[in-house]
C-alpha cells in the first residue's frame, strides 16, 4: 500500500485511490504521469484564461484611466491659468462734465482704477520714445479723435500692469470705430457692466473748462493744449456728432446709468454711489 499525503494512513489496497479522511491518494502510475504530463483541466484552464484576460482588461482600464487623468488636469489647467476678466465701468460725458473729479471719488471709495484715455493719449505724446506721440498731439491739437488701435493698446497695458481688475474707463468708447474696436479686440478679457453717463449743459461744461485752465495756470502749471474756446466748440461738436450716438446704443442695450452732473461734486458722487457703485460692490 501506499501512505495518504494528507493523514499519513497506509492503504492496505494499492488500487484504493480515497483514503478515509476523503483525500484522493494518487497510485505509483498516476504520480508518475503526472510528473510527465498534468491532466488537462478545461475548467481551470478557463478560469485562468479569464483571470488573463481580467488582468490585461484591468492594465487596459488603468491606463486609460491615467490618459484621462492626463487629459482633465491639463484642461483644468487650462481653465485655472485663464484670468479673470476686467470688470469695466465706462464714463462718458462732454468735455468738462466732471468725469475726472467723479472718478477719484470713485477710486477714493471703492478702489476702482480710474483709465483716463485722454490722460493716457497726452501721457504717451509726451514721451519722447513714443512713435506715436507726434500723431496723437495733431489729433487732440484738432479736436479729432485719435484712431482706436492707439487707445487700446494703452488701456490694455494700463489694465494689465494693475493689480486690481475693476476700472473705470473714462471717456472711451467716444465714436463707432470706437466701440467696434473695443468689442472686436477687448471682450474676451473685459466685461462692460455699465455706461456711466455724466449730463449738464453746454454752457456748464464750457465755463469748467476755462475756470480749470486759468487755476492750472495760477498755479504755476502749463494749459492744456486744448483748453481754449476754439477747441472746446470743436470738442462740443464731436461729442454731439460720435459719442452720444454710442450713449443711446447702451441705452438701447439697457446698460446706460444717466447722472446729472451739474450740481456739486459731493452730490453728484451720492447719486452715483447709490444708483451704481453701492450695488457693484455688493457683487464683489
Amino acid at each position: 500500500g501506499i501512505l495518504c499525503y494528507c493523514c499519513g494512513a497506509k492503504q492496505r489496497q494499492y488500487a484504493r485511490l480515497v483514503c478515509t479522511c476523503s483525500r484522493i491518494v494518487p497510485t505509483r502510475a498516476r504520480q508518475a504521469a503526472l510528473r510527465k504530463k498534468p491532466t488537462p483541466q478545461p475548467k481551470l484552464q478557463k478560469r485562468r484564461g479569464h483571470a488573463k484576460k481580467s488582468h490585461a482588461n484591468a492594465a487596459a482600464v488603468q491606463g486609460n484611466a491615467a490618459i484621462m487623468a492626463a487629459i482633465i488636469e491639463r484642461v483644468m489647467s487650462c481653465f485655472q491659468a485663464k484670468p479673470k476678466k476686467f470688470r469695466v465701468v465706462f464714463v462718458l460725458g462732454g468735455p468738462g462734465s466732471g468725469k475726472g473729479t467723479l472718478c477719484s471719488k470713485i477710486v477714493e471709495t471703492y478702489g476702482w482704477v480710474h483709465l483716463s484715455a485722454g490722460d493716457l493719449l497726452r501721457a504717451e505724446r509726451k514721451d519722447p520714445s513714443s512713435k506715436h506721440g507726434e500723431l496723437i498731439n495733431e489729433y487732440i491739437r484738432e479736436g479729432k479723435i485719435v484712431p482706436v488701435e492707439i487707445t487700446l493698446a494703452l488701456i490694455r497695458k494700463a489694465m494689465e500692469a494693475s493689480a486690481t481688475t475693476d476700472f473705470l474707463v473714462d471717456g472711451f468708447p467716444r465714436s463707432a470705430d470706437n466701440l467696434k474696436g473695443w468689442e472686436d479686440n477687448m471682450t474676451t478679457c473685459t466685461d462692460v457692466v455699465s455706461l456711466l453717463y455724466l449730463e449738464t449743459s453746454e454752457e456748464v461744461m464750457a465755463q469748467r473748462i476755462m475756470q480749470r485752465s486759468r487755476e492750472t495756470v495760477a498755479a504755476g502749471g502749463t494749459a492744456r493744449a486744448d483748453d481754449n474756446e476754439e477747441a472746446i466748440k470743436k470738442r462740443l461738436k464731436t461729442y454731439h456728432e460720435t459719442t452720444m450716438p454710442i450713449i443711446e446704443i447702451f441705452k438701447r442695450r439697457g446698460k446706460v446709468t444717466a447722472i446729472d452732473s451739474t450740481p456739486a461734486p459731493a452730490v453728484v458722487f451720492a447719486a452715483a454711489q447709490t444708483s451704481l457703485f453701492d450695488g457693484l460692490a455688493a457683487q464683489s
